[in-house]
């Protein structure tokens, strides 16, 4: 159904209110500097699946996340849409992305999605960069086919 949150969601946002903190967006919840998309970018795991190109940088802090789009994306309206739904999907989410750093690059086939559509898609594709992250601290397999 259109404008309806996901049933996760709106349980997150409960169990975040209960725990006496606000389902805000907050600029800590932000990368911002120059030097964190650089940090990100270098030091990040890159993953890209159908929807994003995610970077995906384990910190132990509070989850952040940095969205980049070129113009080549599309006209400023659309733009500024797909940016958006993946800050309100993560902000709805927040809780599943703490200890990670996470830079956003949204691919052609966001255009025209719902924001459900794409809520979904980032959880299920940062939870997938976030397991390669993890698989390669243990130096046991690599994300990178062979």
């Amino acid at each position: 159904m259109k404008g309806v949150l996901h049933l996760g969601s709106v349980f997150a946002i409960v169990l975040c209110m209960r725990a006496g903190g606000t389902a805000r967006f907050p600029s800590t919840a932000r990368l911002r500097k120059r030097t964190d998309f650089k940090r990100v970018y270098s030091e990040g795991r890159r993953r890209v699946g159908r929807y994003f190109a995610l970077f995906v940088l384990p910190t132990g802090n509070e989850g952040r996340i940095g969205i980049v789009i070129s113009r080549r994306f599309g006209k400023a309206v659309i733009r500024n849409r797909v940016k958006r739904q993946v800050r309100e999907a993560f902000r709805l989410n927040r809780p599943r992305f703490y200890g990670y750093d996470i830079v956003v690059v949204p691919r052609e086939e966001c255009k025209g999605k719902t924001t459900e559509a794409i809520a979904h898609a980032l959880v299920s594709e940062v939870e997938a960069a976030v397991a390669s992250v993890e698989v390669r601290k243990d130096g046991k397999e690599s994300d990178i086919p062979d």
